[in-house]
């Protein structure tokens, strides 16, 4: 198993039958935003003209001090979001 030693014995626990896989996965909730895009064309539509905006959510939760990434990073994403 290549990557974090300790990152190892998880992976492994969470596919042995009968295992309970990770801590805490027994209260896992899907985010809202997985049956945003579970429905075909929802997204595209909804999002179209806001793609800045609907982007920066998720760029700024996914750092670590919730301050997003740089501005030409965030460009980047919502120029290839667009297409």
């Amino acid at each position: 198993m290549v990557g974090p030693p300790a990152f190892g014995p998880l992976v492994r626990r969470q596919v042995r039958p009968g295992g309970r896989g990770l801590p805490g996965a027994e209260d896992f909730a899907p985010p809202w935003w997985l049956g945003f895009h579970g429905v075909p064309g929802l997204a595209e539509e909804v999002v179209a003209g806001h793609e800045g905006e609907y982007l920066d959510f998720f760029l700024r939760a996914g750092t670590y001090d919730g301050n997003g990434v740089p501005a030409g990073v965030r460009d980047a994403f919502v120029t290839a979001y667009r297409g």
